[in-house]
Parts: C-alpha cells; structure tokens; sequence
C-alpha cells in the first residue's frame, strides 16, 4: 500500500531555475570581457512558498547571479516575505506584505531575475537599467496591495514603503566612481503601481514608480564630502495580447537630484528618460520572434548628448542609446528555454562605467549577440 502524503504537503511549492549566457560584442564591454566573448552571465534561484492557511502565506528565493563586473555571483535573498490577505471574495482580494518584496516596476521588474518571464535575454535598457538594477529591484518594509475584479475588467493596485538594499553599481551610476566612502539607503522610500487588465490580460496598461534617496557617508581620508541624491523613477506601460503576437511599449522618466556635494560632485538636477516599442510572434507555439526598438537618455534636454559631453570633456555617444533588437526563442517544453538575440546600438548609455572604467575607449556604433539556455523546475 502505497504511503500518503502528508495534507501539509499540498500547501508547499518548491520551484528553481538555472541560466547560462554568453555574450560577445564588436566593442565595448557588457557582462564581462563581452569583446573577448564572455560567459559571465549566470542565473540559479531557488524559491519556496508555503500557505498555513488560506489567509497567510510564506515565500522566499534565493539567487545568485553573475553579470559580469555588475554582480559576482554570491547567493544573495531575493525576496523573503509574509503575504497576509485581509479580504477575499470572488470580486475582490486585499492583503499585506511584510519583509523583502519586489518592486513592481512597469511590466517586468518585479519577475525580472526568472528568465522564462522576459521577453528576451536582456530587457530594454531604455526603461529596466542593468547598472541600475538594485535600486529598483526589492525593498525592506511592506507593502499594501488590492486586486478587483468586475466581469472583463481588473485592477491591480500596490503600494509600498522601505529601504532598498545598495550595491557599488549605483555609486558607479550616480557619482561616477568607486569613492573610499560608501552609499547608503537614508531614508525609506515609496513604490507603487497601477495595473488595469481587459480580458484577463488581453489589454495592459500601467503607472508605476519608485521615490527613494541615497546618502554618500565619506571614508577618513576622502575626497568627496559627505551628500545626497533624491531618486524618482516613473514608468507608463502599455501591453496588447493578440492569439499568437503582442505589442509592447512603456515610458521611463527618472528625475535625479544631487546635493551636497560641493565641487568634486556638482549640485544638480537632471531627468533621464528612455522608451521601447517591442512586437513578438508566434509562428509554431514552440518558437517566438522580437523585433523591438528602444532609446535611453541620460538628460532629456540633450537628446544628442553634446551639452553633457562638452561640459564633462567626455564623448557625447555616452549620455544616449538607440538599440534595435533582434530575438529568437525557442521552448520545446515548460522546463526548457533556448534564446538567441541581436543588438544593433548606437551610442553607450547603458553601459556600466565599472565594466567600461575609460570612457575613451568606448565605442559609438557596436553591436552584440547573446544566447541563454534556460532549465527551470
């Protein structure tokens, strides 16, 4: 007679997945020495959840992540939170969440780091910055949503406050270099998101954003003194689901304020802003096709880059970005996924500095092809 499971075990979810990429470009560097040919991109997460009852839920993932010069690969939490629904009915569901949750950011950020999830092996660097990742990707605090409901029509709504964990890729993004001191989350945040869905999600159209501000704490010996730099980062989504094909586009606008600073790091204030537009189709339900066009910017007064460059001696192809993409994927089942994709770029803004530390050597016009194999369980 063959043994039962336990009841509790129907109520644990255990999922993981495993990525492996290469990269290789005709210039510059992304995700490692991508010149060269780089396999410094690797994804392993490992997730759990488990529902004591139909009103409390406990979730977790690890991951550990390689991309190059950006992230070294040590495991790392993800998440890890405490789901609690207050209310529930077949109109409505209302809960809190407690601990460290993802940012649901536009479209993608909030299930960014799950490869089956994007639309392709990098996501459009116009609106979901690499160099920027973890300043958008989770925060420490809680987080109040709601979903309704009403016959074809569904709304989402989030709203979050807490601090967001701080790596030395912002300090590269926002004062240029790796200082003696360090950067620090200095007071909490808040991010939220607005998510209409027609037809289960035939239609999507979304408002999100995050407000946050980092401080700068001088080492002894320092020459940058002590300053801080307000962040706010908004996104407009649009998404339409046809039977085999979809149509994507979505707007960021990032207003960055620096103060404090004095001479090394000049007060200032700056928007950044970046859009896409990205189709896909399904010609055989195992094979999808991308083509998708998108621009960054790192002030939106200065489309060309050549104030910014002339005020910073610098190239003027390093405050912007035009990328067409080209994608294949293939996903012979639901545990296997095999891409492919083709970057035309014109311009660097995308580019780490701390992959690309001489801004010189960098190159205006490059392209890039990368592949990532996928196992998911």
């Amino acid at each position: 007679m063959a043994a039962q499971e336990p009841e509790w075990w129907n109520d644990l979810q255990i999922h993981g997945f495993l990525s492996q990429g290469y990269v290789d470009s005709s210039d510059n560097s992304f995700y490692g020495d991508s010149e060269q040919g780089s396999f410094d991109f690797r994804e392993i997460g490992l997730n759990a959840s488990f529902r004591f009852s139909p009103r409390w839920l406990v979730s977790a993932q690890l991951l550990s992540r390689k991309a190059g010069e950006m992230s070294e690969g040590g495991l790392n939490l993800d998440y890890g939170l405490v789901d609690l629904t207050v209310l529930s009915d077949e109109y409505r569901r209302v809960g809190l969440v407690a601990g460290r949750f993802k940012n649901p950011i536009g479209l993608y950020n909030d299930t960014r780091d799950v490869p089956f999830t994007r639309p392709s092996v990098f996501l459009p660097q116009s609106v979901y910055w690499d160099k920027l990742r973890d300043i958008m990707l989770s925060n420490d605090g809680a987080q109040l949503y709601g979903e309704f409901y009403r016959g074809r029509h569904g709304l989402s709504l989030q709203l979050g406050v807490g601090n967001p964990p701080i790596d030395d890729n912002l300090e590269w993004a926002y004062l240029g270099y790796d200082w003696p001191g360090s950067v620090e989350s200095d007071s909490p945040g808040f991010v939220g998101r607005a998510l209409y869905e027609l037809d289960d999600g035939r239609l999507r159209l979304a408002l999100s954003g995050i407000t946050t501000t980092m401080a700068y704490r001088p080492a002894e010996v320092d020459p940058l003194v002590a300053g801080s730099i307000d962040i706010d980062y908004f996104v407009g989504s649009f998404q339409y689901n046809g039977e085999n094909w979809s149509l994507t586009a979505e707007y960021m606008q990032e207003p960055v304020r620096w103060s404090g600073f004095e001479d090394v790091v000049r007060d200032r204030r700056n928007t950044a802003d970046g859009a896409y537009l990205q189709g896909t189709y399904r010609p055989l339900p195992d094979w999808e096709l991308l083509l998708r066009y998108d621009a960054a910017f790192h002030d939106k007064t200065d489309r060309d880059g050549e104030r910014q460059g002339d005020e910073k001696g610098l190239p003027a192809h390093l405050f912007y970005s035009h990328t067409w993409t080209f994608g294949l994927t293939w996903s012979p089942n639901e545990h296997i996924m095999l891409r492919g994709q083709y970057d035309r770029v014109d311009g660097t803004a995308f580019l780490s500095n701390e992959e690309n530390p001489n801004p010189f050597a960098t190159v205006r016009n490059w392209y890039m092809f990368s592949l990532l194999l996928s196992v998911g369980f």
